[in-house]
């Protein structure tokens, strides 16, 4: 490895510690640098992930995977069971699993190809506690096996903010957390968390918290958003597939 990358991976380490308040080891950035070449690899035949630089890709997608951090804090709890709706290449769920090697991991995509992907990924990580899921979310979230078992939900460019909710919320325990990656833009705009205020009464979830952070490189602020789980959700959320996107509650 050359100095400038080196370099590179000392900055996400420092960034992440300074941001996020977890540091991570020497064995932790071992993972992320072989996240990065398995990345490089697969996108030259899918289009998994965007990314123009390696160092674009560290910050743009790594780091801001492990801004939830700032809420799932090892000094507290580090074992929570977190599920991933739609997981694509692995953001948020991977980075938090390396983060937290603890955590039980679901990630849920319904896209072969990805799962293909993830399938590989954590065979090359050599994680444990992690299931891979080849499914629509709106199907996960009416599977008894799913359904309100998760102590945290996590959704990364997944879907707009009340089809985020649907499909996030029933799968959370009471007093559990769903947390949302938007821009901060999308997250406080006419469409943000102030136009779903309908929706969390339906689905017995509450907004509680909010972190922004900036992201070296990246011209946008970014934040996170964090609803609580009050109680069961009503049996008929979520609805079939394709119908929380059409018709928004």
């Amino acid at each position: 490895m050359n100095e400038l990358n080196a370099n590179v991976w000392k900055g996400f380490r420092d960034f992440v510690q300074k941001g996020f308040g977890l540091g991570l080891t020497e064995a932790q950035i071992d993972l992320f640098k072989i996240y990065l070449n398995e990345l490089k690899i697969w996108n030259e035949k899918f289009n998994l992930v965007s990314f123009k630089t390696d160092q674009e890709l560290i910050y743009r997608h790594f780091a801001d995977s492990l801004s939830a951090l700032k809420y799932l804090s090892p000094g507290k709890k580090d074992d929570y069971n977190i599920v991933d709706l739609g997981a694509g290449a692995g953001f948020p769920g991977i980075p938090l699993k390396i983060a937290l090697p603890r955590i039980q991991l679901t990630l849920i995509e319904s896209i072969k190809k990805k799962c293909d992907f993830l399938e590989n990924l954590v065979s090359k990580l050599s994680v444990d506690l992690t299931e891979i899921v080849n499914d629509r979310a709106e199907n996960i979230g009416q599977n008894r096996n799913f359904r309100e078992k998760f102590d945290v939900a996590v959704s990364r460019a997944f879907a707009k903010f009340s089809p985020n909710l649907e499909m996030g919320l029933p799968l959370v325990k009471k007093g559990g957390q769903l947390i949302l990656y938007k821009t901060e833009s999308s997250a406080f705009g006419k469409e943000g968390v102030s136009s779903v205020e309908k929706a969390l009464g339906i689905l017995c979830g509450k907004y509680s918290n909010h972190f922004c952070y900036e992201l070296p490189g990246q011209a946008l602020k970014y934040c996170i958003l964090v609803f609580e789980k009050t109680e069961p959700s009503s049996k008929q959320y979520p609805r079939k597939v394709g119908v929380p996107e059409k018709k928004q509650l």
